[in-house]
């Protein structure tokens, strides 16, 4: 008798290869699958870590960049004043002419501390830049700043404060040396100023252009802000204007109709 042995498929020769190489496929998937998840996640976070760097490089640097329009305003003013200065004290007869023109020399400064409020006192701003030689620049531009405004913008407003520069000719010649060591420290220091910033500029690899165009568009931003700001005042104002007309209208009202009843 003639018995046929049937194999089951599954064992039949390189079956069990084909399973294997299946199973060995879907494991690859898996694993491709999970590398990309996870990479395009850490891409993800890597990009945004990258943009916030950049938005705190670019906010410093625009700070910079507007403190040092005003430095370098107040600095033009200052040797303004020394040459104009020397002009009334050779001609002293226009001084009780044209001595009130000096007051165009008079200046404060103007600029805003916020950036470098957050940048000194948010460790978490200074871990996202990264940069311990960008970080170490901008704490330097930010002492030269503190120590323009405080002994030399100041110190000048101070010296055309006290006494009467404008109309008095001992006044103005004693102010004389004063008003020249302030010119030659405000010089020095405002070429200072312009190293740090242009060292921090170089450390955050921005070039002229990228920074030109982010200044003009945060200036445009702010003024903006302003203009609402201002826009908001007036109406406010109106307002507050249209109220009290309003009362005084009632109670004229009300004193008229007492009137009438008596």
């Amino acid at each position: 008798m003639n018995i046929k042995l049937h194999t089951p498929s599954s064992l039949k020769m390189g079956s069990g290869m084909g399973s294997m190489k299946q199973f060995m496929l879907s494991i690859l998937a898996t694993t491709v699958s999970i590398a990309l998840t996870f990479g395009t996640a850490a891409i993800i976070d890597n990009n945004k870590k990258e943009n916030e760097k950049h938005q705190i490089l670019m906010m410093v640097l625009c700070d910079m960049k507007a403190s040092l329009d005003e430095i370098n305003a107040a600095d033009s003013l200052i040797s303004g004043f020394v040459d104009a200065q020397a002009a009334f004290l050779a001609n002293p007869d226009s001084l009780e002419t044209e001595g009130y023109m000096l007051m165009i020399y008079y200046n404060e400064l103007n600029y805003n501390k916020t950036v470098e409020n957050i940048f000194n006192s948010n460790i978490e701003s200074i871990n996202t830049i990264g940069n311990i030689n960008f970080v170490e620049k901008a704490s330097d531009f930010y002492r030269l700043r503190e120590y323009y405004n405080e002994n030399i913008a100041k110190e000048f407003a101070k010296m055309m404060e006290n006494g009467n520069l404008t109309s008095n000719y001992d006044s103005l010649a004693n102010s004389r040396e004063m008003a020249e060591d302030l010119r030659f420290v405000s010089a020095t220091r405002a070429r200072m100023l312009m190293q740090e910033y242009r060292a921090c500029r170089m450390l955050a690899n921005v070039s002229d252009e990228e920074m030109e165009a982010y200044y003009e568009s945060r200036m445009k931003l702010e003024d903006e802000i302003m203009h609402n700001e201002k826009e908001r005042a007036v109406l406010d104002s109106l307002i507050k204007d249209r109220k009290v007309i309003r009362d005084k209208l009632e109670k004229a009202y009300q004193e008229g109709r007492l009137k009438r009843q008596k």
